[in-house]
């Protein structure tokens, strides 16, 4: 029935060889059903206006009907152009399939009526909003739709996918290769592995996520799921699925990786020097450039900053480096910023700190040895390193008529406290050593008897180990509170002198003792290694282990080196663990 409304879709009708239904005829009975028709003589006829949809009437299927189909399959501005394939009589089997196969949408033959040619084209026209609004939700979601024929390897794209590569709707090539050439480069074979694989391995499934680039150049991350179809043989006929720009995310991800790891380098840095390291090491190759300098240096010539951050001693300029369409994200270069100006301003506060505490803790050790005649006597002491780096452990040598006490101490914690505790217990030690003079344990045991009445209730724990020298016969006595066991070495080889404590670690409420001395004689070429935990411990390994290590060392040792001790100490320690002090004592019989 014919209206008055406006024609609700434009459509081009192409006859090809004599047929039951006139152009006429055909053309008058589709307008009678609100379809605005414009007849088209060939091929060339079909100039803009781009219609809604095109019919193709054709008596029989020729080459010439067929090549029109293409054509219009081949062309980028009407291929989503939905085309009815109209046959003037019965169609085979075949003769639909070469008609679907040259780009029809959809086919029909006799015997039908205008009504039902309106009606198809009606719900081609709705497939075809349907698939609009599809591609317009997936164009505004950065998303596209590919479409795989493997035997033949096609490859279709929808105008969303194109554009999110930078291409024009149609300009992508179509092929496998096509797509190929439109991947990262080191990027390709990992592709092209991981999709030979999913399809070799029999599943329905694929998911990868790859770099690709756009036609500006820029790197894109795409992010694609697709489902492989197979014949009733298994053999794979389509790849089918959804590609996702995920560059946002992935450059995200990437920010705030280099931020985390930017932070834990500058956050384990205790220097200056450690600080600028970290940022030119940490920060290569991400398009942000960091120099620091002096607050009373000139800025560099030539210099472009994006960011400035100045502090008491320094000047952090942050500047880009990257071509302008790497330029990275302004917050993240405001973070790097932040993360500069603060590492600097701590491990400045650091270096102060450690100054101070360096100076302090040397006034608290001992300014000389003794050197009795025939022996000698060497130390050496390194804090930790931060800002609690003044440390616990102390050690003194005294010659006391003859005899040479020779102690060394920890005090538990760190800081201020700590090094009051070291001067006061180092200073009641020695003077215990003086009046007990052989004795470690009457001085062991005065000590703990007189900490209450030093210390107070806030008591620190303290462990100490004391060995006494009878300089002109090589005998020795040794005693300790908690404290780990020296090392005596006789002849060539070397063992704990003593494995268990005499005394519990002094203030603390656990009291045990056994009232005895370890006693020993060292002999020409003998020597005694008292030392701290901090001098040998080691990530994940056990304390007898470390033991047992200084105790070779000490076995190669060279007798007489004035600098015994801190060679052991190079030998020994664990340079990567630097939040504690080591002290380490080395006395040699020479004669």
């Amino acid at each position: 029935m014919t209206t008055n409304s406006a024609p609700r879709a434009s459509l081009w009708f192409h006859e090809f060889g004599s047929s039951i239904h006139s152009s006429e005829s055909a053309i008058l009975g589709l307008r009678d059903h609100d379809v605005d028709v414009v007849a088209a003589s060939d091929a060339g006829a079909l100039a803009d206006p781009r219609p809604d949809a095109i019919v193709v009437g054709m008596s029989g299927l020729t080459e010439e009907a067929l090549g029109f189909l293409r054509t219009l399959r081949a062309d980028p501005m009407r291929r989503d152009i939905p085309t009815l394939a109209w046959f003037a009589g019965t169609a085979t089997g075949s003769d639909q399939a070469a008609a679907y196969e040259a780009g029809a949408t959809s086919v029909v033959d006799e015997p039908t009526s205008p009504e039902l040619i309106a009606a198809l084209v009606g719900a081609l026209l709705n497939s075809r909003d349907r698939q609009r609004e599809l591609e317009l939700a997936l164009s505004r979601s950065g998303s596209g739709i590919f479409d795989w024929v493997i035997p033949t390897g096609e490859v279709r794209w929808t105008p969303s996918l194109e554009r999110m590569h930078g291409m024009q709707p149609g300009e992508f090539g179509g092929t496998f290769e096509d797509f190929v050439l439109t991947l990262h480069p080191d990027d390709a074979d990992r592709v092209g592995r991981e999709i030979a694989q999913a399809i070799d391995e029999g599943g329905d499934k694929f998911e990868i996520l790859f770099r690709a680039m756009h036609r500006s150049g820029e790197v894109l991350w795409i992010e694609g799921h697709g489902k492989i179809f197979r014949n009733r043989s298994g053999d794979p006929v389509k790849l089918l699925g959804l590609a996702i720009d995920a560059t946002a995310r992935e450059e995200n991800v990437r920010q705030l990786d280099l931020l985390a790891r930017l932070a834990a380098d500058l956050n384990a840095c205790q220097t200056t020097e450690a600080v600028i390291e970290a940022l030119a090491e940490t920060l290569q190759g991400s398009g942000i450039d960091v120099a620091v300098r002096a607050a009373d240096d000139a800025p560099s010539d030539g210099r472009t900053n994006v960011l400035r951050r100045e502090t008491e001693h320094f000047v952090v300029d942050v500047a880009t480096t990257a071509h302008p369409a790497d330029v990275p994200d302004r917050r993240q270069i405001a973070v790097v910023a932040d993360l500069a100006e603060n590492a600097l301003h701590r491990t400045r506060r650091y270096e102060s700190q450690r100054h101070a505490a360096q100076t302090l803790q040397r006034a608290l050790l001992p300014v000389r040895l003794p050197s009795p005649d025939g022996w000698a006597v060497s130390a050496h002491y390194e804090s930790a390193v931060g800002p609690t780096a003044i440390g616990g452990d102390f050690y003194d040598a005294i010659d006391v008529s003859g005899t040479l006490v020779v102690l060394i101490g920890d005090v538990e914690g760190h800081g201020l406290a700590a090094t009051a505790q070291v001067g006061l217990m180092r200073n009641l030690l020695r003077t215990l050593a003086v009046q007990y003079g052989a004795r470690p344990v009457d001085i062991l045991r005065r000590a703990s008897e007189l900490m209450p009445e030093l210390c107070g209730a806030d008591a620190p724990f303290v462990t100490t180990g004391i060995v006494s020298i009878e300089t002109t016969t090589g005998r020795i006595a040794y005693a300790s509170a908690g404290h780990l066991p020296p090392i005596l070495r006789a002849g060539s080889s070397a063992h704990e002198l003593a494995r268990r404590p005499t005394f519990a670690p002094l203030g603390s409420p656990f009291a045990f003792s056994d009232g005895r001395a370890v006693e020993a004689t060292m002999r020409v070429g003998d020597a005694i290694v008292l030392y701290t935990d901090g001098a040998i411990e080691r990530r994940e390994e056990p304390i007898d282990r470390s033991i047992r290590r200084l105790a070779d060392a000490t076995v190669d040792t060279e007798v007489g080196d004035l600098r015994a001790a801190e060679r052991l100490l190079e030998r020994v320690q664990d340079a990567s663990l630097n939040d504690d002090d080591r002290a380490i004592v080395c006395v040699e019989r020479l004669r």
